[in-house]
């Protein structure tokens, strides 16, 4: 008895017709070539490439270099959070702007933006903290 559960389990033996290796084919084929290769767009000019951390954080970090470059009067924590808020603004639009990933109710949207906020709060600390542990190492 429990051989036979254990070959139930384990071991498939198509019971329909649908579910033959001639079926499969078929159906794959159908969906397309698989070994078919598939065109590709660079990284670099994908916005997603901006939507992991580490990459965020270091456009957060030139950016608000070049505002000190051409504001001097701009504060250090200011050019960081403008844009810390500006990047991840940029984030957020790139994606909610994916087919299926945009908030479909008020509580959604309030959740989505509450969110998009902590993580651009993340960003400004993370490149506040990274700047902070440089500075104090070649002084």
């Amino acid at each position: 008895m429990m051989p036979e559960l254990i070959s139930r389990l384990f071991i498939h033996t198509p019971s329909s017709p649908d579910l033959t290796a001639d079926s499969w084919r078929a159906k794959a084929s159908a969906a397309g070539d698989i070994n078919k290769p598939q065109p590709s767009t660079p990284v670099f000019i994908t916005p997603e490439s901006l939507t992991s951390f580490p990459i965020a954080s270091v456009a957060v970090g030139l950016l608000a270099q070049v505002v000190i470059y051409f504001w001097p009067t701009c504060s250090q924590g200011g050019a960081v959070l403008g844009s810390s808020l500006l990047i991840g603004l940029l984030i957020f639009l790139v994606n909610i702007e994916k087919p299926g990933t945009r908030p479909k109710s008020t509580v959604q949207w309030i959740v989505a933006i509450m969110v998009a906020l902590v993580n651009t709060l993340f960003l400004a600390a993370a490149v506040l903290g990274i700047r902070d542990s440089i500075s104090t190492r070649s002084d």
